[in-house]
């Protein structure tokens, strides 16, 4: 995760930050609510199109190499019936998270 716009610091629990999906669009904005770097984070969706999203990543050294990510979240619909796009938005921010992971180890290789 980067720092706010502006701020010359590491992250750290409550900092806020935008998701943006791959084309530029904001998708929510999280408030950081437990962090151990390079161990775990949890968030919780401080706007966005679901209610009460609280969410964790627990980063684990793979057997073979690289890093195991374990994702999990719950959640409340803020609009009925949005089964359909509620998995499309987990996806985009499984992707996202994805190359933002790949990402970082490309940038400390």
């Amino acid at each position: 995760m980067e720092p706010p716009a502006g701020v010359e610091r590491p992250v750290r629990a409550g900092d806020r930050r935008t998701v943006r999906n791959r084309r530029g669009g904001v998708i929510c904005r999280e408030q950081l609510v437990d962090l151990v770097p390079g161990q775990r984070f949890g968030y919780e969706q401080a706007s966005g199109p679901l209610w009460s999203h609280h969410g964790a990543v627990i980063l684990t050294r793979a057997p073979d190499g690289g890093t195991e990510i374990t994702w999990s979240a719950r959640y409340r619909h803020t609009v009925p019936l949005l089964g359909p796009f509620r998995k499309r938005h987990l996806q985009i921010l499984s992707d996202d998270l994805a190359a933002y992971a790949n990402s970082m180890v490309n940038r400390h290789s």
